[in-house]
Formats: structure tokens, C-alpha cells, sequence
């Protein structure tokens, strides 16, 4: 019963305690804009995921890209492009971590804009 109702009593804090966790770091004694904020858990996505996965079956335009996207401070102008099934399953995987992060699917840098590149699974025109 001791439990139940401790149980009970730390349930309305749960809300409290996870808000904690995500609040934005400080720069210079000042909160991150949501933009930077983003890009702080982004970025920490891809260093989870590169040790999740093998960056050595990754193309390497794909690695360079990604990023050269990160060290700018998540510059749209930067277009990634999964060339492999590989790169397609860590994109896949970094949309879904971004999201996670709460971030929208759109922050994610992923688009082909080269017409010449073969893409993974594309059945053509």
C-alpha cells in the first residue's frame, strides 16, 4: 500500500522531471534558440548513431555531407543525399531520432537534388 501511494504522489512530477531533461542548455547565460536547440539534438543523434552504425558501409559523400550539415550548425542549404540501401536505412533511422528529440521529420537534412545520382530502390520516370 506504502508503495501505491508513493506511486501516486510522485505521478503528478513525472511531467516536471522529464521537461527538466530537455530544457535547453545555457551559452553564455543564455537559452539556445529552438533552431540551435535542434541542432544540439540532432547532432546527438548522429553521434549515437554512428556508433550504432558501421560509418565504413556508409558512401562517403553521404558521411561528408551529414557532416559538413552538423558543423554548420544545421544549414539547410546542405542537402544529404542516401545514395545506398545502407545510407536509406540511417536516414530513415536519424528522421525517426530526430523526431524522437522533437524535432519535426522535416528538420533532417535528406533530399537528392542531383538527377544523375542513382538512388537506392528508384524505379525511374
Amino acid at each position: 500500500m506504502r508503495v501505491l501511494s508513493a506511486i501516486k504522489f510522485v505521478k503528478p512530477f513525472a511531467g516536471l522531471v522529464v521537461l527538466a531533461s530537455i530544457s535547453p542548455p545555457l551559452a553564455h547565460g543564455q537559452a539556445l534558440s529552438w533552431k540551435q536547440e535542434k541542432c544540439v539534438r540532432y547532432s546527438d543523434a548522429w553521434d549515437k548513431a554512428i556508433t550504432l552504425y558501421d560509418k565504413d558501409k556508409m558512401s562517403a559523400d553521404f558521411v561528408v555531407e551529414h557532416e559538413r550539415f552538423i558543423k554548420a550548425k544545421c544549414d539547410h542549404d546542405i542537402h544529404v543525399c542516401p545514395v545506398s540501401d545502407y545510407d536509406l536505412e540511417v536516414a530513415n533511422a536519424m528522421v525517426v531520432a530526430s523526431m524522437n528529440a522533437g524535432t519535426a521529420s522535416t528538420f533532417p537534412p535528406f533530399t537528392c537534388r542531383d538527377e544523375n545520382k542513382e538512388l537506392p530502390n528508384f524505379k525511374g520516370k
